[in-house]
């Protein structure tokens, strides 16, 4: 992101980032939830999928850039209206 006077809202684009390697990650692995939290080396696959929903419930406006995240956990996500 660009600096301005406004400064820079680092909460999301560290949400960014990492939503762009949790999808990547899926992706590698052909979106075995099993292999992609061992990829990453998360202890489990229950933090994979929380740290996808924690980012995706902060900053609904992030859904549409990881449609493959959405998509796959859009059961357990929050209603961008109830945020």
């Amino acid at each position: 992101p660009d600096f301005s006077p406004s400064g820079i809202n680092l909460p999301l684009v560290l949400a960014d980032v990492e939503l762009y390697y949790l999808e990547q990650a899926l992706q590698f692995v052909r979106g075995k939830k099993t292999k992609a939290h061992v990829f990453l080396n998360f202890k489990d696959r229950l933090l994979f999928m929380k740290r996808v929903l924690y980012n995706l419930n902060k900053f609904p406006e992030l859904r549409k850039k990881y449609p493959y995240l959405s998509a796959l956990y859009a059961d357990k996500l929050r209603d961008e209206k109830d945020d």
